[in-house]
């Protein structure tokens, strides 16, 4: 039986959600596509 993940905690940002390089979850910006990190952290629905 696999384990499912439940949970509902943030978790920080450790590759860019564009082009999947790994970041540092102090970045600011994608260092591969520029994309910007800090704008993802946020949701506005």
């Amino acid at each position: 039986m696999e384990a499912i993940d439940v949970s509902d905690e943030k978790e920080e940002v450790n590759e860019c959600p564009f082009c999947g390089t790994n970041v540092e979850e102090t970045d600011e910006y994608c260092i591969e596509c520029g994309t910007d990190l800090k704008e993802q952290e946020t949701c506005n629905y």
